[in-house]
C-alpha cells in the first residue's frame, strides 16, 4: 500500500487575530521535510523536491494566458 500523502498543517494556514511568521515558517519547514520524505519514498529516490519548490513552479509562471483574449471576445472587459 502506498503511503498517505502528508497534509499541510493547519497552523500553516489558520491564524487567529495575529500573524506569527515564526510559527508559519516552522510549519512550512516541517511540511517541506515531510513532503520531501514522502516523494523520495514514493518514487524510490527519483523525486527530491519539497512542497515549497513545487509551489514555486506553479505560481512562478503565467496561468491561463488565453483567458484575457477570451474575456475580451465575450465582451466581459468593457470599460
Amino acid at each position: 500500500d502506498p503511503e498517505v500523502k502528508p497534509r499541510l498543517p493547519l497552523g500553516a494556514v489558520l491564524m487567529g487575530d495575529t500573524y506569527d511568521s515564526s510559527v508559519f515558517d516552522a510549519n512550512i519547514d516541517q511540511y517541506d521535510a515531510e513532503v520531501q520524505h514522502y516523494y523520495m519514498t514514493r518514487t524510490g529516490g527519483n523525486k527530491d523536491s519539497t512542497w515549497s519548490q513545487e509551489m514555486k513552479g506553479l505560481v512562478g509562471k503565467e496561468s491561463r494566458p488565453h483567458m484575457l483574449g477570451f474575456l475580451q471576445d465575450k465582451a466581459f472587459l468593457q470599460k
